[in-house]
């Protein structure tokens, strides 16, 4: 989302909102009317409070799941 919104000035001139993306790899209870709950859930609430704008915050449980995966994944320590 964050590079599709910066390639496209139309897209990034209508939403002028700052991104802040929070993952987390855990759990969750999917109830059902759909809303997701849970630890897992709560942990991604506050890694995206914490994001810098427009930036993603992952938590050390998917970067290590993701560390033999193609890709980066930047400390910010």
């Amino acid at each position: 989302m964050l590079v599709e919104v910066a390639k496209d000035p139309d897209l990034a001139e209508l939403h002028r909102t700052e991104l802040r993306i929070g993952l987390h790899l855990g759990d969750v209870q999917v109830e059902i009317d759909g809303n997701l709950m849970g630890h897992g859930v709560n942990l991604a609430a506050r890694l995206q409070q914490n994001a810098d704008p427009n930036s993603i915050l992952a938590s050390s449980q998917l970067v290590a799941a993701l560390a033999n995966r193609p890709g980066r994944c930047w400390s910010k320590r």
